[in-house]
């Protein structure tokens, strides 16, 4: 699984029928994984409620990243320049997350394909990007 950010201005009203999509910039597309951490980074997280605690559990603490969600440009670029002044604080992105192989005899393997050093930082870069087209044409940047 994965997601998109990206630039996107839309007009009318999608309840009603009307709405319908002027613009759509080119996607930046990222596995789940590191979307939730680039989410996590840029504060896009909401406290788990009852159904997500029941189901995750102590798994991912008390908030769990927004898989989905629209925000202005400037807010956007805002998060991302507090996001850069972070990065060295908040994660290891200088050292990236190293592969992980888990495999039991008789039971499935599951394999973590890590990440290499820099990604994050990498990916803010792009997404500024990003939050310039959506500025640019009047729209905002979304992910899902």
């Amino acid at each position: 699984m994965s997601i998109t950010f990206y630039a996107q201005r839309c007009t009318g009203d999608w309840s009603l029928g009307t709405g319908r999509i002027e613009y759509e910039g080119e996607g930046v597309n990222m596995s789940s994984a590191n979307a939730a951490d680039v989410l996590r980074l840029l504060g896009f997280v909401h406290e788990l409620d009852d159904e997500e605690r029941a189901l995750f559990g102590d798994e991912f603490g008390d908030t769990v990243p927004d898989e989905a969600g629209d925000v202005d440009p400037a807010d956007f670029d805002g998060r991302i320049l507090l996001a850069r002044g972070l990065l060295d604080v908040a994660t290891d992105d200088e050292h990236g997350v190293p592969v992980v192989d888990y495999q039991e005899p008789g039971r499935v393997r599951w394999v973590e394909c890590g990440r290499r050093p820099g990604y994050l930082a990498e990916k803010l870069d792009v997404l500024a990007a990003v939050a310039a087209d959506a500025k640019a044409n009047g729209g905002l940047v979304v992910w899902c």
